[in-house]
């Protein structure tokens, strides 16, 4: 109850105080809005210098066309005029966008590409207004844009990655990206420039295990894309080393010339992933030597291997070739 009377209270002697002065407020905002107004018009009837960003926007593009470059693009023009009219600009922005009809440009709709080029400073002085302004000078002196036909196409997706394996991994299979290419939508003469589209980059070291990720792809403008991201992945193992001796077939060798070669076995070092080694493949290889007539006259015989399983990888064989043993008469 205290804290009523003191709130009304408080609004009553306030009250009181404003009916008691309320008269000079009055005639002290009376001045002051006259003052401001004299000064307004003061300041706006002086000339001013000023850069205007002007929008220079395409219009009336045919259906099944597009602009290759923005269909909006700006002149940054200098010009000098009174306050009243830079204040007309900035209060409606509409002065700030000039329409350009396209159709003035295009005069066949069977060619798929049109060329436009716009001297500025001539356009300005024709569309803007040059008894209310001076136009000092035009950033840049010409616009230049193409209004191709949209076509669609199929690109190639190239992952933008670096994944190193860890020491002794390696690479199973080539990376997979999956979609491998993507459609797109857009100007012809974009598309036909691009032999590929990127993801964005991706980076991963030390990898021992398969993984997949999932990569975004990197917009290009003007061009619509079906799909915003691929799935890249990699299958990675462990390389194992493995080193075996072979006994050699000489069963192509004539028996009068076996007794001039001192080798009988090779020495075979190969590279095979960890998921696909088995104890079987060190007796499935087979080392021949290849005897033929000129062998005697080149004193060596070469090695070869045969019913090497898949996904084996030779390294060396030691020795390659069959020397003949020299023997006294």
């Amino acid at each position: 109850m205290i804290h009523l009377k003191k709130i009304a209270h408080y609004i009553r002697s306030n009250w009181l105080w404003l009916r008691k002065n309320r008269p000079n407020y009055i005639v002290f905002a009376i001045f002051f809005a006259i003052a401001s107004f004299f000064w307004f018009l003061n300041a706006f009837a002086k000339i001013y210098t000023l850069t205007v960003p002007y929008t220079i926007e395409y219009q009336n593009i045919p259906k099944n066309f597009t602009t290759v470059k923005s269909a909006q693009q700006q002149i940054m023009v200098t010009m000098k005029g009174s306050g009243y009219m830079f204040l007309k600009y900035y209060m409606f922005d509409s002065f700030f966008v000039i329409p350009v009809d396209s159709r003035n440009y295009i005069d066949d709709t069977s060619r798929k590409i049109h060329q436009i080029e716009i001297e500025t400073q001539e356009f300005a002085e024709n569309n803007l207004s040059p008894s209310a302004t001076t136009i000092l000078s035009i950033s840049p002196e010409k616009l230049e844009n193409t209004i191709s036909i949209i076509t669609k196409q199929k690109i190639p997706v190239l992952a933008n990655v670096n994944i190193l394996c860890a020491k002794n991994y390696s690479f199973v299979d080539s990376l997979s990206v999956n979609p491998d290419s993507i459609m797109l939508e857009g100007a012809q003469v974009i598309l036909d420039t691009l032999q590929y589209i990127e993801t964005d980059f991706f980076e991963k070291t030390d990898v021992t295990s398969i993984f997949s990720v999932s990569l975004n792809i990197k917009p290009v403008p003007g061009i619509r894309l079906y799909e915003s991201n691929v799935e890249l992945s990699a299958d990675v193992d462990k390389k194992l080393l493995h080193i075996i001796e072979i006994p050699i077939d000489f069963s192509q060798v004539p028996k009068e010339e076996r007794q001039r070669i001192s080798e009988s076995e090779v020495i075979v070092s190969y590279e095979i992933f960890s998921a696909h080694y088995n104890s079987n493949i060190d007796t499935t290889i087979h080392a021949v030597a290849q005897y033929a007539q000129q062998s005697q006259k080149q004193k060596t015989i070469p090695v070869s291997l045969s019913n090497i399983p898949e996904h084996v990888t030779i390294l060396s064989v030691q020795p390659s070739e069959l020397l003949y043993l020299k023997i006294e008469k």
